[in-house]
């Protein structure tokens, strides 16, 4: 009856996909067909490779859909994520090279490249995640290890720097006690911008080749203060 074979391939192919749906392959309904008959026991493939982290499935327990019978982690590669501080998260873009040291491999060094960088402000830590995966092949690397890093910045052009601790920030303002004159100088309010390595980046109220007070600053600045204040304009000797 032709009704009742295409009723019957019908049956047929809505069960293989049933079963593929469940995870069973290609080559176990093969050898079922060849075979003839469906084993009462059936062996599931994970469609990935990796270390058990967690074991779920027990002897007769009950699984609802969506549940998952074990838990598995693919090391081969790994992902370190970092977290910048907001005032630098402006400088971060994929591509850039990071150079990690792991607490646990003192003296190695490990190199990757920013792969992600969250769309979102961690509010309570004031930081960006940005992420770089690493290849692990060896095992080395175990999920939870603490390691520094350090992003290569390329800047455009020649920034002009000065050493950190010659600029006093008021809260206000930021100023810089400037040389002019053999034991003259006057307190200039100046716009940084990007920090690093003990230096900071000055956007403008300096010029190149001026001298700045990068020791004893404070104590120009108390005088200053002692004196009555500074408007950007008055000299300390």
């Amino acid at each position: 009856n032709h009704s009742k074979n295409s009723q019957f391939k019908d049956l047929y192919s809505q069960a293989k996909e049933r079963l593929k749906l469940w995870g069973i392959l290609d080559k176990q309904l093969k050898a079922w067909e060849k075979k003839g008959e469906i084993p009462r026991e059936i062996v599931i493939y994970s469609n990935v490779t990796g270390i058990v982290e967690k074991k779920n499935a027990v002897v007769g327990k009950y699984f609802n859909e969506g549940s998952s019978f074990f838990d598995l982690v693919d090391l081969s590669k790994v992902w370190v994520e970092l977290d910048v501080y907001e005032h630098d998260a402006g400088l971060i873009q994929n591509g850039q090279s990071v150079i990690m040291e792991f607490n646990s491999y003192p003296g190695e060094v490990w190199e990757g490249q920013v792969d992600f960088i969250s769309p979102v402000l961690d509010e309570l830590s004031r930081t960006l995640k940005v992420r770089t995966t690493l290849t692990n092949d060896k095992g080395k690397l175990k999920p939870g290890m603490a390691s520094n890093a350090v992003v290569e910045i390329k800047l455009e052009g020649m920034p002009l720097v000065i050493p950190r601790s010659a600029v006093i920030d008021t809260g206000k303002r930021k100023i810089v006690w400037l040389k002019t004159g053999e034991i003259r100088y006057q307190a200039v309010e100046v716009q940084t911008g990007f920090e690093s390595s003990g230096h900071v980046e000055i956007k403008s109220g300096l010029k190149e080749g001026e001298e700045v007070v990068i020791q004893g600053n404070f104590l120009l600045d108390a005088q200053a203060e002692l004196f009555g204040g500074y408007d950007g304009e008055d000299d300390a000797r």
